[in-house]
């Protein structure tokens, strides 16, 4: 699967068990505490060895900008998400032009829900590559993957106008399959939220990739869906993370077809289920259209 980019916490998330007893890390979009989960057996101590080596890399050259973010993403790794945005901090004091780590910063903000910190970081980091030569990210172009995540945290507060434009910057820069049906799914849902049932459609058409994805690409299936080439349940097959993200996906797509009701369900069938999941950027969604689906709901008495 494409990463889809919450840090995280993929690893994390995939190996939790347990509630850990550290205390919330993040309020949710619905207003209800969230605290990591703690990993457990193998990926723990392989977590725990990341920060360690990451730690004595940083102690032995404190002033490196890179070895500020490694630090910080093998902190978050573990659920330490405040820690990790103090240690990035400290990296922008000493480091105020490198985007880097406005980027990583501003991915974090988004998981623990602080979306008008997160936009800044985003903002910081997009100033300071615009005419720039592209770079490599963990996942994919850089410039692509700041203005996904600025179009993201615009899209989490119902900006969906300034989410479209975010996200059509990105396309200028994404490069691989994975980026462009990524992009390709969250600028289709962009669209459909904002009306423009042809432009969303011409996103579809420009979207190509091989009939086999479906098969382990939640992205590449959910385009299927919204062509007319799936059913909502052929779609649902997926598990772990790609589950949130097929499974918000059809939720979506119930709401800007009009359906409210079963989008609410399926909405709550997310944020209830997969509540380990929250630091992802798919839940996320969910949580911020629940919300949404609850608050009209409640206007017109239902």
């Amino acid at each position: 699967m494409p990463a889809i980019v919450l840090i995280v916490l993929c690893a994390c998330t995939a190996a939790a068990s347990a509630v850990s007893a550290q205390q919330p890390e993040a309020v949710s979009l619905l207003g209800k505490l969230l605290v990591p989960h703690e990993p457990s057996g193998d990926m723990r101590a392989a977590l725990e060895a990341n920060l360690a080596s990451a730690r004595a890399a940083h102690e032995k050259d404190p002033h490196d900008a890179g070895a500020t973010i490694t630090l910080g993403r093998a902190t978050a790794e573990l659920g330490r998400y405040h820690e990790a945005i103090e240690i990035l901090t400290m990296g922008v004091e000493a480091h105020a032009d490198e985007p880097r780590l406005y980027r990583v910063r501003g991915e974090l903000y988004i998981t623990i829900r602080k979306l008008d910190v997160a936009i800044k970081d985003f903002s910081k980091a997009a100033e300071l590559v615009e005419g720039k030569p592209d770079t490599p990210d963990a996942d994919g172009s850089f410039a692509g993957n700041v203005h996904f995540l600025l179009g993201s945290a615009r899209y989490l507060k119902g900006e969906f106008s300034r989410a479209r434009d975010e996200y059509q910057r990105a396309q200028a820069s994404v490069k691989s399959t994975g980026e462009r049906l990524r992009l390709a799914h969250w600028l289709y849902m962009t669209f459909r939220r904002l009306d423009q049932a042809g432009e969303a459609q011409k996103v579809l058409e420009r979207a190509t990739f091989d009939a086999s994805a479906t098969e382990d690409d939640p992205y590449a299936s959910l385009l299927t869906l919204y062509r007319g080439q799936a059913k909502p349940d052929d779609v649902l097959r997926a598990k772990g993370d790609d589950a949130v993200v097929v499974q918000y996906g059809v939720a979506n797509w119930y709401f800007y077809n009009g359906k409210l009701d079963e989008a609410k369900s399926r909405l709550k069938h997310v944020v209830e289920k997969h509540e380990r999941r929250w630091p992802m950027l798919d839940y996320a969604a969910a949580e911020a259209d629940y919300a949404r689906v609850v608050k009209m709901r409640r206007k017109k008495g239902r």
